[in-house]
């Protein structure tokens, strides 16, 4: 049991030392995403406007001829609504979207 928690204390460290790279990165390019070739990828980025200031995650995943994107803001100035969202294709390359959530 002491190992299990040896090994959560070191991913918990890691998580935590990484922490300024990560906010470095962002700050200079104001957008950082990583992705692979089936479509799903996470993305963050800089809000900096009148109403809000902070950060924005994407996590965007196929399902289907569908794609849903989950969108959550972490800011420390002004209100933003958290969502999720889908955009599917028909069979005739239309693009039908739905914001209720789901892609069914």
């Amino acid at each position: 049991m002491k190992r299990v928690w040896y090994v959560l204390l070191t991913l918990l460290w890691l998580v935590g030392i990484s922490f300024p790279f990560f906010a470095f990165a962002l700050a200079g390019k104001g957008e950082l995403q990583i992705g692979d070739e089936n479509g799903r990828h996470a993305r963050a980025f800089l809000l900096n406007t009148e109403e809000a200031e902070g950060v924005g995650f994407v996590w965007t995943g196929m399902d289907g001829d569908c794609q849903e994107s989950s969108l959550f803001y972490l800011l420390w100035e002004g209100e933003a609504e958290n969502g999720r969202y889908c955009q599917c294709v028909n069979s005739d390359g239309e693009r039908l979207s739905a914001t209720d959530g789901s892609c069914k």
